[in-house]
């Protein structure tokens, strides 16, 4: 078939391509992070400390609570946060909680490592004190649900079966176990029979003991 030439403007140069060129662009240095001056710390209560930026940049928050412990102390701590994010309150039901926190434009995560467990919390700065009542209301109130509770324990059963079927997941739990050894996979993991075991009350009186625990607070806002 008879091919149509494309012909190009490659000699051709907008008056836009010419001002970018022409931009005299400053040599990019390091900047080090002063944290006594860059940034204000103080304590907000006995073994809370909090370290502060002011959002120069638009008018959003992150905000997380940062504990120093994980799953090496406590292997069910995910799966209590996996619990608590189905649940609700006596006054907000899981569907209204998500319904205000999507309202407000904000969003939350919680997560355990190893050694470190942080509840995070980002959105609009305008809405940030409302949105963290109602995060921290959710862990310190969640009220128990059993039929939640099986689904939970179901689900990350099942996701453990599937994943024995996954060579590139088996791979890297071999990796691992290589890696750290047995002994910190044993004590950071739940057998299925220590999950299937578990209470409504044991894992929400984990979240709620954590803010009993000294941690930091890290706080971006405007």
């Amino acid at each position: 078939p008879k091919i149509t030439p494309i012909v190009t403007n490659r000699d051709n140069q907008s008056d836009f391509l010419k001002e970018i060129q022409a931009t005299a662009v400053k040599p990019i240095a390091p900047e080090y992070v002063n944290f006594k001056k860059d940034m204000s710390q103080f304590e907000l209560a006995d073994g809370i400390n909090v370290l502060y930026k002011h959002n120069d940049v638009n008018g959003t928050f992150n905000l997380s609570y940062v504990f120093n412990m994980g799953t090496e102390e406590d292997p069910a701590l995910n799966l209590a946060f996996d619990y608590v994010d189905y649940l609700g309150t006596e006054t907000v039901s899981a569907e209204e909680f998500a319904v205000k926190m999507y309202d407000l434009a904000c969003s939350y995560r919680f997560s355990a490592g190893d050694n470190q467990t942080r509840i995070s919390i980002s959105g609009l700065s305008e809405n940030m004190e409302e949105a963290m009542a109602l995060v921290e209301n959710l862990l310190l109130n969640a009220q128990p649900d059993a039929a939640v509770l099986a689904n939970v324990k179901a689900d990350v059963l099942k996701g453990r079966a599937d994943s024995k079927l996954s060579q590139r997941v088996c791979f890297n739990a071999l990796r691992r176990y290589v890696a750290l050894g047995g002994e910190h996979i044993a004590k950071t993991n739940l057998t299925d029979a220590q999950i299937a075991a578990l209470t409504s009350e044991e894992l929400l009186s984990k979240v709620r003991d954590l803010f009993s625990k000294g941690h930091e607070i890290l706080l971006y806002t405007s």
